[in-house]
């Protein structure tokens, strides 16, 4: 199976001067996991729910604490162990919802192509910790397809 196949071809991008708290608006109301960044029509970035919790976590956390390895582990776990309460964690993220999305994206992406086949898409996600891929062809982005994709396609529930 490739990538061409069960990738979403509709996707929502943000621009690199987008500010964090639109980026989070983004992400909720669209119940997506990831954005990708691009300007001029180039992928710059991408930017994650878990990038907006290391944002909070970087602000509270000691160096020396355990990082815990899922978005949900930090809404739950973040609170409990750094002594704070939900609206002081809500207070630190508006004290950077203004700043630009470029500040927090991760600037190397792991991208991959249509015609590649599904299963080194799984390997590439596994083996990087990652739940979605920008998908690009001549250098521009076409889709997306994270791990729900892969999951659909496996059951013959995409295209």
């Amino acid at each position: 199976m490739k990538v061409k196949e069960i990738m979403n071809e509709k996707f929502t991008v943000v621009g690199p001067e987008t500010t964090i708290k639109d980026a989070a608006r983004i992400l909720a109301e669209t119940e997506i996991s990831a954005l990708p960044v691009v300007e001029n029509g180039k992928l710059e970035g991408i930017v994650a729910e878990a990038d907006f919790l290391k944002l909070i976590e970087e602000r509270y956390t000691p160096v020396n604490m355990t990082i815990l390895p899922t978005p949900f582990d930090y809404l739950i776990e973040l609170p409990i162990r750094t002594g704070l309460e939900l609206h002081e964690i809500k207070t630190s993220f508006e004290d950077v919802a203004d700043r630009p999305v470029k500040d927090i994206m991760i600037k190397k992406v792991i991208t991959t192509e249509p015609e590649e086949d599904v299963s080194e898409v799984a390997f590439i996600m596994h083996e990087h910790h990652i739940d979605q891929l920008p998908v690009v062809e001549n250098g521009e982005i076409v889709g997306m397809i994270d791990r729900s994709d892969i999951i659909k396609g496996i059951a013959g529930l995409k295209k």
